[in-house]
């Protein structure tokens, strides 16, 4: 369905399934990110100073 109060935006609904699946892959993206923080700050503290 369309947004009604945005029409750029298109509302999904998800089966448990595809829920569960976007659950997992959300968690392994913060467990990367978690992962490559201190190299991410290193490489913007070297950018800004």
């Amino acid at each position: 369905d369309q947004d009604k109060d945005d029409h750029r935006r298109v509302l999904l609904q998800l089966t448990e399934r595809a829920d569960d699946c976007l659950a997992e892959l959300s968690a392994a993206h913060l467990d990367e990110l978690s992962r490559i923080e201190p190299m991410l700050r290193r490489l913007l503290d070297r950018d800004r100073g």
